[in-house]
């Protein structure tokens, strides 16, 4: 009941009802991970849609000069890996925890038997995932603008 909770203080998750966090609930398994844990790793096929619920982590990319490149930083609260969710192909990025953390994740197949088993559901996910990503491309856009 807890993951409940915490799922519907999410901007993700916000919309829906307490039956359908309830079932999201149902599918999220948590884990509690050290610091320096490799949570995703870049050009990996395995999918699932974290949710950070304590600690913080740091999204990076390898350059070609070998070179780590931090892109981001994630606190409680911040989701991520929903995009190897809705294209299929493999991770963009690396994601490893910088403190010792607890969250929640929820598998591939888990989210896909969640999209179909309940039309409503899926729509309101579709939905927010989609403002999620139009946000973070406005903001991508906006820091491109600037490097110029």
């Amino acid at each position: 009941m807890e993951d409940v909770k915490v799922l519907k203080s999410i901007p993700l998750f916000s919309q829906l009802t307490q039956m359908e966090l309830v079932q999201i609930g149902k599918a999220v398994r948590s884990r509690r991970l050290a610091q320096g844990t490799l949570i995703i790793e870049e050009g990996s096929e395995e999918g699932s849609l974290f949710v950070l619920k304590t600690g913080a982590a740091s999204v990076y990319r390898i350059t070609k000069r070998g070179e780590k490149k931090v892109l981001g930083r994630f606190k409680a609260g911040d989701w991520f890996g929903e995009v190897s969710l809705i294209d299929h192909l493999p991770r963009s990025a690396s994601i490893i925890l910088d403190e010792d953390s607890e969250l929640m994740e929820i598998s591939k197949g888990e989210f896909k038997a969640l999209m179909q088993a309940d039309q409503t559901l899926r729509c309101k996910l579709q939905e927010a995932l989609m403002n999620d990503l139009c946000q973070k491309l406005r903001r991508t856009n906006d820091i491109l603008l600037l490097m110029e």
